[in-house]
């Protein structure tokens, strides 16, 4: 659980660059509610930490191999804890899937989610309850549109709309200086220049999946651009990069 905390936090650091600081959500193992002590169980011969348990009943096993604990809102006199499942691993492709575990008193405990419930570009801000018992949470960006999560009563509702924002010149100028570097490098393969995006590491890629979701940023630009100089050599400026592939006008 710590590799994928800490590669939550390089990804965070990404977008914090190119959207601004979001506050940074309690994180823990374990949480004392009022209606019940929740908290990560291991399960399986490789003690996978996937199961959540509360008050030392096990109500649920996560599709992979780790939960995260992400926060505990009093809704009215019901508790809602904001959990996740995903990989743990570096290289893992699909994204963490979030869920709300709804606890109240003489009730067995009720595990809330959506198909859609999920951050496209590894960014979460939870944000805290409303005086109506209404929680928000905020995924980040997704194919352009802001994206965000609703919890009211006992039903998660996904939001999409569009936004103004856009990355910053200091993470577009990260990128173009990745690009510059990447896209020419001899392992590029077969050096047919075929390549759809910069060669990178594990960290620059998913960076760079991350940024494709932000609203104005053209991945099919960057590959364009990308390809462009590998088959020329012919290194593109910031100013043309910054306007055709990142959207700062």
């Amino acid at each position: 659980m710590k590799l994928k905390w800490a590669l939550f936090c390089a990804l965070s650091a990404t977008m914090s660059a190119a959207f601004g600081d979001a506050p940074e959500p309690v994180n823990a193992e374990r949480f004392n509610t009022r209606n019940g002590v929740v908290r990560v169980g291991e399960i399986g011969p490789a003690f996978q930490h996937n199961a959540l348990v509360v008050d030392g009943k096990r109500i649920f096993v996560g599709p992979s191999d780790g939960i995260l604990l992400w926060h505990d809102y009093r809704v009215g006199t019901a508790d809602a804890v904001l959990f996740d499942t995903g990989c743990s691993g570096s290289s893992c492709g699909d994204p963490d899937r979030y869920y709300f575990a709804l606890l109240r008193r003489g009730k067995h405990p009720v595990i809330i989610s959506d198909p859609d419930f999920y951050s496209a570009d590894g960014r979460i801000d939870p944000r805290p309850a409303t005086a109506q018992g209404a929680v928000v949470i905020e995924l980040g960006f997704e194919k352009g549109l802001r994206k965000w999560a609703e919890l009211k009563g006992s039903r998660v509702t996904i939001h999409h709309e569009s936004s103004d924002a856009r990355i910053s010149v200091e993470a577009c100028k990260q990128v173009h200086s990745m690009a510059l570097d990447d896209c020419s490098k001899t392992y590029v393969p077969d050096r047919k220049c075929d390549f759809g995006l910069p060669v990178g590491s594990v960290a620059d890629m998913g960076n760079l999946r991350s940024l494709s979701n932000a609203p104005g940023f053209d991945s099919a630009a960057l590959g364009a651009a990308c390809h462009a100089q590998c088959s020329t050599g012919v290194r593109s400026s910031f100013d043309t990069f910054s306007k055709e592939v990142c959207g700062i006008k």
